[in-house]
């Protein structure tokens, strides 16, 4: 009989080391709940499980009805839940959790018959989704982050920031804040902070830790407009092995000056 279970709880995720100490299924920065005379946040977890599968679903939405909500909520539905935009982040859920399931369900069954290696193997897909504190008064950013398991040595976990206008709701683009054209010199200031971070001389010596590609890397698009600068997230696989995990740079309104837009 199919249960679903609404929850209020935070996921708690374990945790695995690589060069350096890090998560490979990362939870969202804690976030107390921000509410001002524009914005108010609620919350609902939804939980599936049983042989086959378990699916979580724990985020944080707006609460109420006007043009700034729908535009957040709909962009969380879109983009964490992979569902058409929706403003009713309750429904959303719902249809993710139903869809996942009936989407993975031959997939595991069949696994799962082909003998004891399989019998114990449950098929894991987790998001949670909050708000953060540390942003400009007139933006608002959510951090959503996602686990998946669907057989192998290893799932796989990813961030995903999404920064909002507060007063309308719009979903702001790197190309709004920085001036592409010059990436190049920005992906330069990235890269001497990994160095940094890692005990690094030369970009060898990054790529012989375990970065990959990273010569030719572009200034990522996940990225965290903060009240001291804008982090930027590249998950595993993206320009390092898995083992290193995700990857955060942070870097400073005052580094990043000369390619701010709109002299911001």
């Amino acid at each position: 009989m199919k249960k679903y279970l609404v929850l209020f709880a935070v996921i708690a995720m374990a945790s695995c080391t690589g060069t350096r100490k890090d998560n490979s299924r990362d939870t969202a920065e804690p976030s107390d709940s921000i509410q001002n005379a524009e914005l108010a946040i609620d919350s609902m977890e939804l939980v599936r499980k049983d042989k086959l599968m378990e699916i979580t679903c724990h985020l944080q939405f707006i609460a109420g009805n006007n043009t700034a909500a729908d535009s957040i909520n709909a962009s969380i539905s879109q983009h964490v839940l992979e569902q058409e935009r929706n403003s009713n982040v309750r429904e959303a859920m719902h249809r993710y959790v139903k869809k996942t399931y009936e989407q993975n369900e031959p997939e595991v069954t069949e696994m799962k018959s082909q003998g004891e290696y399989f019998a114990d193997m449950l098929f894991t897909f987790e998001h949670e989704g909050r708000f953060l504190d540390d942003t400009p008064d007139s933006i608002i950013t959510y951090a959503a982050t996602s686990y998946i398991y669907t057989g192998g040595a290893h799932g796989y976990s990813s961030m995903r920031y999404m920064n909002f206008s507060r007063k309308t709701g719009h979903l702001i683009t790197l190309d709004e804040v920085l001036d592409l054209s010059r990436q190049k010199e920005i992906v330069q200031l990235i890269i001497r902070d990994l160095m940094q971070q890692f005990g690094c001389n030369s970009v060898q010596q990054l790529e012989d830790q375990g970065f990959i590609g990273i010569r030719d890397t572009n200034v990522t698009d996940n990225f965290h407009i903060g009240s001291r600068g804008i982090t930027f997230v590249y998950n595993p696989y993206e320009i390092a092995c898995y083992a290193m995990g995700k990857q955060s740079v942070t870097l400073t309104y005052q580094q990043l000056k000369p390619y701010m837009k709109n002299g911001k």
